[in-house]
């Protein structure tokens, strides 16, 4: 299956899907949102290419660099939640030039698969906590919004374009640099934006919350992939890790209803 197919695939399923989750998002709150958010769609789509075109152990090891690239997305969230208040474009601006410099750092000294894991827990305890304690963010209620065909298929094109074009340059480096690149928050970054138009800048960074906690979804999901592809094969191992990630999300969310 070719390059142009697997930019296109993404491009459909992961515009499709978060055009899908920013509205369920606004229609019974950032915490579901959050967790829909985080569910594998541009990370599958590309590790699943990366084991047809390159293959399974390729695909293994990209998904051993994707907790330090959730690391970093954890801080490019709490960035984008201290400064949205005050700008849209300086909280994407801010967050995103931390997270080409993180990404440039960790390209350059790749970490062992223990230490990757490691500095990902050091990190999610630190944001979530500056979310929580720090910035207080609360969860508001949302506001309902009619349904326009017109404004969702807006957002799969916003959205999906986004991620199709993270997803053409992931595939182009090693193994290491590919599985931190396939973490780019293009999913994050469409959503909060999406988010705060629509519905305003506290609601967005309520879903963002969640993202930072639910993120820990992401690993699993990469977790079994390292397991399970070069056992079971890439559509087994796909299945296995889905289910994983789906398990693991059905876990945590009463633990996120008592969040504020």
């Amino acid at each position: 299956m070719s390059i142009a197919i697997h930019i296109f695939l993404s491009f459909l399923i992961s515009g499709a899907w978060i055009a899908t989750a920013t509205w369920v998002a606004e229609k019974h709150g950032s915490r579901v949102g959050g967790l829909l958010v985080n569910l594998p769609s541009n990370l599958l789509v590309s590790l699943v290419f990366m084991a047809l075109l390159r293959g399974t152990d390729y695909a293994a090891q990209a998904a051993a660099a994707v907790p330090v690239g959730m690391a970093i997305n954890s801080v490019y969230l709490t960035i984008f939640n201290a400064l949205v208040l005050r700008s849209l474009a300086l909280a994407l601006a801010a967050g995103l030039a931390f997270w080409l410099a993180s990404a440039l750092f960790f390209f350059a000294f790749p970490l062992s698969p223990g230490a990757s894991l490691g500095v990902y827990g050091a990190v999610l305890a630190a944001t979530f906590l500056i979310n929580e304690k720090i910035l207080r963010i609360s969860t508001p209620p949302a506001r309902a919004k009619t349904w326009s065909t017109a404004g969702f298929v807006l957002r799969i094109l916003f959205s999906g374009t986004l991620v199709a074009s993270v997803v053409a340059v992931s595939l182009l480096s090693s193994p290491w640099v590919t599985g931190v690149f396939s973490t780019f928050p293009a999913v994050m970054t469409s959503s909060m934006v999406i988010l705060t138009l629509t519905q305003d800048a506290h609601f967005a960074r309520a879903t963002s919350k969640v993202l930072i906690l639910s993120s820990a979804n992401i690993l699993v999901y990469a977790a079994i992939v390292q397991a399970a592809y070069p056992k079971l094969g890439v559509w087994a191992g796909t299945l296995c890790a889905y289910a994983g990630s789906i398990t693991f999300v059905t876990i945590l969310y009463p633990f996120l209803r008592r969040l504020a």
